[in-house]
């Protein structure tokens, strides 16, 4: 799982748009004030500018969106409020409103976000190069898009991130961080607080600030405003988020083994069934010890069991990777790793393949050294939701 990190705390709330704005694609964060806002609008070419104008008429609705001064145009039809979507474009009838976050590549291509109105039609979209990408409703990463889009920051890769209201099992109006059409963060999940590199669980964001300070760098580190809460307090920060091709959302905290530390279980890759492309790591492991993976579509929860030091956090039918080659050393750095076949997943009366939409749950099993000689141990678990 990409895992959010703290890099400072704010004074007060960022409710206006001159209290903080970070440049995307600046190579260090950098806060500026709102005489250098149109820099969100416009990359280092400088014949590349894209920005929402008001038209000096006497109509209520006259946003229209420019691109290096001209209108745009889409279908030959300019890109203004109340102007009806062209069917080409994705348009159902419905007509553009309320322009929202604009972004430009070096490339050329180019973002913005908007509400439509008509015949019972209002809904939030995203338009990217001259097309609706996205619009309330949609499916991504298996949450269905709701309410509006509170930011969005296009790098100069042409890469999308965005903050969009989801509905999922935990409520209909939960805020997510995407990055192109992969959630990484919701309003709920727990961060680095402290900045050592692994998930604070007690540390959970409560949500996400609602103003242009949201950017997507080049690499494709997040930078972001939230609200947490820790132990009954509230604190504004500002997070970097590290997208490292991590996958899942790790859960279940582990007991500390012979090092001091715990085990992680980690997985890099694509949670796309049809790529086949998952690799598992364990980390933080005692030295030369043999282990091996664990698998279940259930979470659970049982402490010590058979005098272990650990917990296993996985339930109902558990499958073990412990075929030929699968049994692995920790080595002297105390970690092993495994690439899955995705299509010869272990259960108990055999194989079977993993699904689109599924989730699955994994950890790490490890011998150990307890205060009375040897034991077994495990890392936290991880769960990934596949996609087609």
């Amino acid at each position: 799982m990409a895992r959010a990190r703290l890099l400072v705390l704010t004074q007060g709330r960022l409710d206006r748009l001159d209290d903080l704005v970070v440049a995307a694609g600046a190579e260090r964060a950098r806060v500026l004030r709102l005489d250098d806002a149109l820099e969100l609008f416009s990359t280092d070419a400088e014949d590349d500018c894209l920005a929402v104008l008001d038209l000096d008429v006497w109509v209520v609705k006259d946003g229209v969106i420019a691109i290096d001064g001209a209108g745009l145009l889409l279908d030959g039809v300019l890109v203004q409020e109340s102007v009806l979507i062209p069917p080409s474009v994705g348009g159902v009838g419905d007509a553009w409103d309320d322009f929202g976050y604009v972004g430009i590549a070096e490339s050329g291509e180019y973002t913005f976000t908007c509400d439509t109105l008509g015949p019972g039609v209002s809904d939030h979209v995203i338009v990217r190069n001259g097309v609706i990408w996205a619009r309330e409703g949609d499916v991504l990463d298996g949450e269905t898009l709701r309410g509006w889009i509170q930011g969005a920051s296009l790098n100069e890769n042409g890469e999308l991130a965005f903050l969009w209201s989801v509905e999922d099992a935990q409520g209909p109006n939960r805020q997510a961080l995407f990055f192109e059409n992969e959630v990484l963060l919701r309003a709920g999940d727990a961060v680095d607080w402290d900045g050592d590199g692994t998930i604070d669980p007690e540390v959970t964001i409560v949500s996400f600030a609602e103003v242009k300070a949201l950017s997507l760098a080049p690499d494709g580190t997040i930078y972001f405003v939230a609200t947490v809460e820790t132990m009954g307090f509230l604190f504004e920060a500002y997070f970097r988020l590290d997208r490292d091709g991590t996958l899942g959302e790790s859960y279940c905290n582990a007991n500390p083994n012979s090092t001091g530390g715990t085990g992680e279980v980690s997985a890099t890759g694509s949670a796309a069934v049809a790529d086949n492309d998952v690799t598992l790591a364990a980390a933080g492991l005692p030295p030369n010890v043999f282990g091996f993976f664990l698998t279940s579509e259930t979470r659970g929860f049982v402490a010590n069991p058979g005098n272990s030091e650990g917990n296993v956090c996985l339930g109902g039918a558990i499958g073990r990777y412990a075929g030929p080659g699968q049994i692995l050393p920790s080595g002297p750095d105390g970690t092993f790793s495994l690439v899955l076949d995705l299509t010869q997943t272990p259960q108990p009366t055999g194989t079977v393949a993993i699904g689109a939409g599924e989730s699955w749950n994994f950890q790490a099993w490890y011998r150990d050294t307890g205060a009375f000689g040897p034991t077994l141990n495990f890392t936290d678990a991880l769960e990934i939701t596949f996609t087609p």
